[in-house]
């Protein structure tokens, strides 16, 4: 249940997505959101490297490109 109404919708999923990349992976991610129908709403908040030293860190991919470990051979 949100906190408040978003789109006329009370109820949702909140998810947190931690990720490091480039301006270029900050884009195509924050692009992704606002095309997707299912994404109400949606934040990027930069974070120092203090802060991320205790993060576990995934290698992320931006959309429409593949990754050499995740290709079928």
């Amino acid at each position: 249940r949100f906190a408040y109404e978003i789109e006329k919708k009370r109820e949702g999923t909140y998810v947190l997505l931690r990720y490091r990349g480039n301006g270029e992976l900050v884009s195509a991610i924050d692009r992704a959101c606002k095309l997707s129908h299912t994404v109400l709403r949606q934040l990027t908040v930069v974070r120092d490297e203090e802060e991320c030293a205790e993060v576990e860190i995934q290698e992320v991919t931006p959309p429409g490109e593949t990754h050499p470990e995740t290709e079928a051979t």
